[in-house]
């Protein structure tokens, strides 16, 4: 038991649809209450037939496992389930367990109930139909078969068991419970399937969400959630916030001579250098503009802090050591513009592109910023 108990859990933390989960449970959970409730018939001592139907329900869910999981004929294991069941197996053990006096009527529930989740569409719809009219035939069926029906139209009880009072109570109650834990186990293995499918989903929006926002290379945002960050802190600006873009020397030569596996190392090792800089409480941002440049979004309390701040950077970014090259040296020229309130954001990338442009002409290793208009 405890083994089967965890196929099922394995197959619920499977990688499948979750209609193939619902239906895997459903069938598991089928084999293990026919299995009890056949148990229970012979010890009842019913009737020899009455036990021989119920074993026969459970070869019927055994042989829809090994067409489900051996052959992996998805459809024709759900619609012999359905069927054979409903259609045959319950009407059968309807009459040789009791009839209505029984626990038969509860069955038949649980029997509908089945279709819902296992088939869908038109197969659901058909078989649940044919279904209801067989299980209403046979109850009206089995009213003529018993003591009290209209004179002249009684049919021969023979096939229909009779159940003394104990009898009818005990297998009322026991097919009440066996039922209750069916319908709840399968509820309970369903919505977990259901959770566990949604969190996947979830966890797959919210890496397709971070992807979308990060570069690939170096995890920094991308250059499009950085124009999106900066439009909604336009309102910001003019409180101390500064743009700095940077551009990593020589990368080229650095591409040429050491090799590109290595440019990708370097590129990844200075972004880690950035993302450290910014404080997120305070909606700094660090973002690779492209290729070996990158923009960086802070805050500082006046011009000269920010200027101290970034050149603080451009050193550590220096002073790295490369365990591939030692004693190589990578440096970075940084262009600095102050955000001010109103002025376009284009205005403002153009200005601390324009400072870039300033520092790597001046020999590069430096940083340049804007001078606050008075």
């Amino acid at each position: 038991m405890k083994k089967l108990f965890g196929i099922i859990k394995s197959q619920l933390n499977s990688d499948r649809e979750l209609e193939e989960k619902i239906f895997a449970s459903i069938l598991n959970l089928g084999i293990i209450v026919v299995g009890i409730s056949a148990i229970v018939t012979f010890l009842e001592r019913i009737s020899a037939f009455a036990t021989v139907a119920i074993l026969l329900a459970e070869l019927m869910f055994v042989l829809t496992m090994v067409i489900y999981y051996k052959f992996h004929n998805t459809i024709l294991a759900r619609r012999m389930l359905c069927y054979l069941i409903n259609c045959f197996l319950i009407p059968v053990i309807f009459f040789t367990c009791g009839g209505i006096d029984s626990g038969m009527p509860i069955y038949m529930l649980a029997g509908l109930f089945m279709i819902v989740p296992v088939l869908d569409g038109r197969d659901r719809i058909v078989c649940f139909s044919c279904s209801l009219i067989v299980d209403i035939a046979v109850i009206i069926l089995s009213y003529f078969m018993m003591e009290g029906a209209p004179e002249g139209m009684q049919l021969p009880g023979n096939i229909l068991v009779k159940l003394t009072l104990g009898a009818r109570v005990t297998d009322v109650a026991v097919s009440l419970a066996l039922m209750s834990i069916f319908v709840c186990l399968t509820f309970g293995l369903v919505l977990r399937a259901y959770r566990t499918e949604r969190k996947g989903r979830e966890d797959l929006l919210r890496k397709l969400d971070m992807l979308s926002k990060k570069d690939d290379l170096t995890g920094l945002y991308n250059r499009r959630e950085l124009f999106w960050h900066l439009e909604t802190m336009k309102t910001f600006f003019g409180k101390r916030y500064f743009i700095a873009m940077f551009d990593i020397d020589h990368f080229k030569m650095i591409n040429d001579t050491f090799g590109h596996l290595f440019g990708d190392v370097a590129l990844k090792e200075i972004a880690k250098k950035m993302s450290a800089f910014c404080d997120r409480q305070e909606d700094e941002i660090a973002a690779r503009f492209g290729g070996e440049e990158f923009v960086i979004f802070f805050k500082a309390m006046d011009d000269r802090e920010a200027f101290r701040k970034i050149d603080k950077l451009r050193r550590e970014i220096g002073e790295m050591q490369w365990e591939e090259h030692p004693g190589l040296s990578i440096t970075i020229s940084v262009g600095v513009a102050i955000c001010v309130h109103g002025k376009p954001l284009e205005e403002t990338l153009n200005e601390a592109d324009k400072q870039l442009y300033a520092a790597k002409g001046s020999g590069r290793n430096k940083v340049c910023m804007e001078k606050r208009a008075q």
